[in-house]
C-alpha cells in the first residue's frame, strides 16, 4: 500500500517521504542495534567515513553512543554506502584469492 502510494508522489514529496521513513529508522534504533552496526565497521572505518563524506568524527562517535542530532541521516547513509563497499570489495578479494590458490 505504502509502495504505490509513494509512487504515485511527485518528486519533492518523494524525498519528504524517504525522509520521514529514514527519520522513523534512525529514531527507533537503540543502542544495542547501533553498536551492531559499528560492529560490522573494520578499524578506522569511522575516521574514513567522516573524511568521506564531510562529517565530523566526534559526531559519528556521538551517534553510535546513542546521542541524536540533525546529522543522523546522513551518518546513517554514509555508513551504510560505506558497509556495503567494504563487502563487496572483501568479496572480490576472497575470488581472487581463490583463484590464485587454484592456480
Amino acid at each position: 500500500m505504502f509502495i504505490r502510494y509513494k509512487s504515485s508522489l511527485s518528486h519533492s514529496n518523494k524525498l519528504k517521504y524517504e525522509n520521514y521513513i529514514t527519520k522513523l529508522v534512525i529514531n527507533t534504533m537503540n543502542y544495542e542495534q547501533r553498536q551492531e552496526l559499528k560492529n560490522q565497521l573494520p578499524h578506522g572505518a569511522l575516521k574514513d567515513i567522516g573524511e568521506t563524506n564531510n562529517l565530523q568524527y566526534q559526531n559519528i562517535v556521538r551517534f553510535f553512543n546513542g546521542y541524536r542530532s540533525k546529522e543522523d541521516a546522513k551518518i546513517i547513509n554514509a555508513v551504510v554506502d560505506y558497509v556495503e563497499k567494504w563487502k563487496e570489495e572483501q568479496r572480490q578479494a576472497t575470488e581472487r584469492l581463490i583463484k590464485v590458490l587454484q592456480a
